[in-house]
């Protein structure tokens, strides 16, 4: 089975709801236990250009979550 327009969109829209409900549990998690999973979570050192500028918190949520969106969809795309 080939992905199509609308299993892409349906993907896409599982990925994103995924991706805020995995970034808002894990800021609950450190707010409260004080451990720094969000942190990690955020963490773009290990990038060549991108970890060398400081980033605002909403940015590096964003390319955060773009990496595991693009890897869903990769995945999804050989798997169907």
């Amino acid at each position: 089975m080939k992905m199509n327009g609308k299993i892409f969109y349906k993907v896409s829209l599982i990925g994103l709801i995924n991706g805020i409900l995995l970034g808002v549990i894990m800021k609950w998690v450190e707010m409260f236990s004080g451990k720094q999973v969000y942190k990690l979570l955020l963490n773009v050192d290990f990038l060549p250009v991108i970890g060398d500028v400081s980033w605002s918190e909403a940015s590096l949520f964003f390319f955060s979550f773009s990496h595991w969106q693009l890897r869903l969809v990769t995945f999804l795309f050989f798997i169907l």
